[in-house]
């Protein structure tokens, strides 16, 4: 069951999605379950302005302590692999007062160093983003005068941590597009991912370039003649249930005994996926400028991606560390998106002659040598985004 309490940390963590206060939402999610610290890091390699690093509650010298390059390349080697162990999006809990016992060890180090400077000892830590470039923690703390984590107790950080891990998903996406564009309504319209805004009566009030080309397009999202997001009969009363749980006010006994939000697939045939949305709450920002200076304190966002979406690139880092322009990175973003020479010259209007050496250009500066060795390096990079069940 879920309470409001709940329900409002909830609205808290999509918040952050857009004004990124995620040292407000780490500090709230420290005393709602009962712990004393807390912790959310964030290193993307591919993008280091997504970068972030929150300690919240841990005296002075521990800080002091972490920033060491030493002490954070030793915490990585002690527990990523057990990270990994437990799985994305799994709690793992340690007691480090173990790391005492072993004198003369890298374990000993970290307890001299970390955790006897610290004061805290329990810990319960989730790995919420793991790849060859990413890594995303999110931990609280305990000290050794408080309990050690039950199972319960997992179990509810657990489900905290599949909408910070949603958020997370939408940061990311806005991240991409914000540092080129200041207008909101324009960084949504560059989103590769469709997105639907709803009040709490289901009226959409905003919809961006791709979602509109889905609702025209689709036989399984539409508007009717009442201006209400619908789709096929089976599906309905699923989509209905989740948009309704993400308005706590409006039914809390409808509500209470569901989790907020949620992912679900439409099709027109069994195994045969052919949109995929995630529903949340999003309630920070007022389109002033898009819905003619209508106050919606509340809203539900959608984000809607075709069963084969498209795979993504981080300009930034592309441009950063490859020095690649552009043209092309947008030749590059194309390519792996399964456009064959012939159709990249045509969607760039451009010869293929002139593709060839943009190609050309693109293999000295990532130092591949040919189209199948750039796809792999490409895949290698590239993201899209994940709904998260």
């Amino acid at each position: 069951m879920i309470t409001e309490i709940e329900h409002h940390l909830i609205g808290m963590i999509y918040d952050a999605s857009l004004d990124a206060k995620w040292e407000k939402v780490l500090a709230a999610l420290v005393e709602y379950m009962a712990c004393s610290a807390g912790a959310f890091i964030a290193f993307d390699q591919l993008d280091p302005h997504a970068n972030f690093t929150h300690i919240y509650n841990f005296p002075q010298t521990f800080i002091n302590s972490y920033q060491d390059a030493e002490i954070r390349i030793l915490d990585m080697q002690l527990h990523q692999e057990k990270y990994r162990n437990a799985g994305v999006g799994h709690v793992l809990t340690l007691d480090g007062t173990a790391y005492a016992q072993v004198p003369d060890t890298n374990e000993y180090i970290f307890y001299e160093r970390c955790i006897k400077t610290s004061g805290m000892t329990y810990v319960a830590g989730i790995l919420l983003e793991d790849g060859q470039y990413r890594w995303t923690l999110f931990a609280v703390y305990r000290r050794p005068d408080q309990p050690f984590f039950t199972e319960a107790e997992c179990l509810k950080l657990e489900c905290f941590s599949t909408h910070i891990r949603r958020a997370l998903q939408m940061y990311q996406q806005f991240n991409l597009v914000q540092r080129q564009h200041n207008d909101f309504t324009k960084i949504l319209d560059c989103l590769k991912v469709g997105v639907i805004l709803l009040d709490k009566h289901y009226n959409p009030i905003y919809s961006n370039v791709l979602a509109n080309k889905i609702l025209k397009n689709s036989n399984l999202l539409w508007l009717d003649q009442f201006n209400k997001l619908k789709t096929k009969s089976c599906f309905q009363a699923q989509l209905n249930t989740y948009i309704s749980s993400v308005f706590y006010d409006v039914n809390p006994q409808q509500v209470q005994h569901q989790d907020v939000g949620g992912v679900m697939m439409l099709y027109e045939e069994i195994e045969q996926s052919e949109l995929k949305l995630s529903i949340a709450p999003f309630s920070s920002f007022d389109l002033v400028h898009s819905v003619q200076h209508q106050n919606h304190s509340d809203k539900a966002i959608i984000f809607i991606t075709p069963a084969y979406q498209s795979y993504q690139l981080s300009f930034s880092y592309l441009t950063d560390v490859y020095l690649l322009n552009r043209r092309e990175i947008t030749i590059c973003e194309l390519f792996i998106n399964g456009y064959n020479l012939k159709e990249i010259a045509k969607k760039l209007s451009i010869t293929i002659s002139s593709l060839r050496t943009y190609f050309k250009y693109i293999y000295e500066k990532t130092g591949c040598s040919s189209q199948t060795e750039l796809m792999h390096w490409l895949m290698g990079i590239a993201f899209s985004f994940e709904h998260i069940t």
